[in-house]
C-alpha cells in the first residue's frame, strides 16, 4: 500500500488496507513525501497497536529521537499539532483539561505518552484557569505560592494579557518573571494602602 495524503485520508486508507490483508505499507517520518506527503510512521504504528494488541513489538520510545533527527536533517519542522509526535500532542492548558489531567491523565489522553518515552506537560495561555496556574507554580518549585488565591488570580490575569500575542507562556522561563511582577505589584499595593 502506498498512499499520498492529498485529501488527508492516507492513514485511514492504510488502516483499511491493513484490515483487508495488506502486508506492506509505505510510510515516512513526519509523513514526508511528494505533494501532501505519505502515511506518517508514528501515526500508523499507534493505530496498528490499537488494532492488534498481540503484535505490539515496536520500540516506540525511539520515535522522538528518530523524528528529531529527520527534522534536523531535512530542515522540516515537526508541526506542533502533529498527532503523536508534535510538541503539543500531550500538552494541556485549557482549565477543564488541566483540572482533569491532574486527577487522571487518561481522562483527556487516548494515548499514554510514556510508551513514546515522553511525558505530558502543561502550558499557560488564553484558555488557562486557576488550576493550570497552580499546577505550573508547583512545577517550578514554588509550592509556597500555590495556595494564595489572590496571587493566582493576578497571575492568571497577566497570563491572559500576555497570551494575546498568540503563543503559550513558557512555564520555566516566563512564569517566574510573571510571579515576580505580580508579587511586587501586590507588595506595592499593600504599602500604598497600608
Amino acid at each position: 500500500m502506498h498512499c499520498h495524503n492529498d485529501k488527508g485520508l492516507a492513514l485511514a486508507n492504510a488502516l483499511d488496507a491493513y484490515r483487508a490483508g495488506a502486508d506492506i505499507i509505505d510510510v515516512a517520518v513526519v509523513g514526508l513525501g511528494e505533494r501532501a506527503g505519505i502515511i506518517d510512521l508514528a501515526e500508523l504504528l499507534i493505530n496498528l497497536i490499537d488494532m492488534d494488541k498481540e503484535g505490539n513489538f515496536w520500540q516506540l520510545s525511539y520515535l522522538k529521537d528518530l523524528y528529531d533527527f529527520v527534522s534536523e536533517q531535512s530542515h522540516i519542522l515537526i508541526p506542533p499539532h502533529q498527532a503523536v509526535t508534535g510538541k503539543n500532542a500531550f500538552t494541556h492548558y485549557a482549565g477543564v483539561h488541566v483540572r482533569a489531567v491532574v486527577k487522571d491523565e487518561r481522562l483527556y489522553q487516548s494515548l499514554n505518552p510514556e510508551i513514546l518515552g515522553i511525558k505530558s506537560s502543561t502550558a499557560l495561555g488564553m484558555q488557562s484557569g486557576c488550576a493550570a496556574v497552580e499546577l505550573a507554580i508547583k512545577q517550578i518549585g514554588r509550592e509556597d505560592l500555590a495556595r494564595n488565591k489572590d496571587l493566582i488570580t493576578k497571575i492568571l490575569k497577566e497570563i491572559k494579557e500576555i497570551s494575546k500575542r498568540g503563543t503559550p507562556i513558557d512555564i520555566e522561563k516566563e512564569l517566574p518573571e510573571i510571579i515576580e511582577r505580580c508579587t511586587i505589584k501586590k507588595l506595592m499595593t499593600k504599602m500604598i494602602s497600608g
